[in-house]
């Protein structure tokens, strides 16, 4: 289940990463983002900034709607990382099931 959806253009930092991780319980991070996913420098930086006993996932904004849908989602305590809030609609209006999402957050967005 996803525990909660965060939105922040700094995608993963200290705050997320130890505070939100500890405070949910999260065993998984879905970081998606589209750039980041192209860019493998950026990707190795982020796989570094967790702990290795949190599983780091960094997907599309599509392929992150997919691993939300998926069945054994529901077994782990997953928090997802989107970089803006249009990236976060545009992933809201891909999964048909809503509840799939436990609560949203807004953290750091600069400008919108």
């Amino acid at each position: 289940m996803i525990k909660m959806l965060r939105i922040d253009d700094r995608l993963l930092h200290g705050q997320v990463v130890f505070m939100w991780t500890k405070q949910l319980n999260i065993k998984g991070i879905i970081v998606a983002n589209d750039e980041l996913v192209q860019d493998p420098i950026q990707s190795l930086a982020m796989k570094l900034a967790v702990p290795e006993q949190i599983k780091l996932l960094i997907k599309s904004i599509e392929e992150a709607s997919r691993l939300i849908q998926d069945p054994r989602s529901a077994k782990m305590n997953i928090l997802l990382v989107m970089k803006s809030p249009a990236d976060a609609a545009r992933l809201l209006r891909l999964l048909p099931d809503k509840t799939l999402i436990e609560r949203i957050n807004i953290g750091n967005s600069g400008r919108i």
